[in-house]
């Protein structure tokens, strides 16, 4: 499943937010963003209980980060290029 996070770092903690975020293979996206939430990241997780634990594990390593929003998406219909059947398999064809 993918996840997306929007979270409020305090100042000052950004970067350790995004040294935490990149020691998982998993991170596709970590980005600022303006408003409510100051930073998005995105990683690709096995279970629903790995969500609980990147939350805890980022709190216990940067105290005060606040998680706004978890978005979860649990089917991806398309991933980088591959063209699919309408069962949702690759048919071995990639568009660049």
């Amino acid at each position: 499943l993918t996840v997306q996070w929007f979270a409020k770092v305090p100042a000052g903690t950004a970067d350790t937010v995004a040294a935490f975020l990149m020691e998982h293979r998993t991170l596709r996206l970590c980005a600022s963003t303006t408003g409510a939430a100051n930073m998005t990241f995105m990683m690709q997780l096995r279970t629903p209980a790995d969500i609980a634990d990147i939350e805890a594990r980022l709190a216990a390593r940067v105290p005060g980060v606040d998680i706004i929003e978890a978005c979860v998406g649990v089917h991806s219909f398309k991933r980088m290029g591959w063209m699919l059947d309408p069962e949702g398999r690759p048919t071995g064809e990639v568009v660049t």
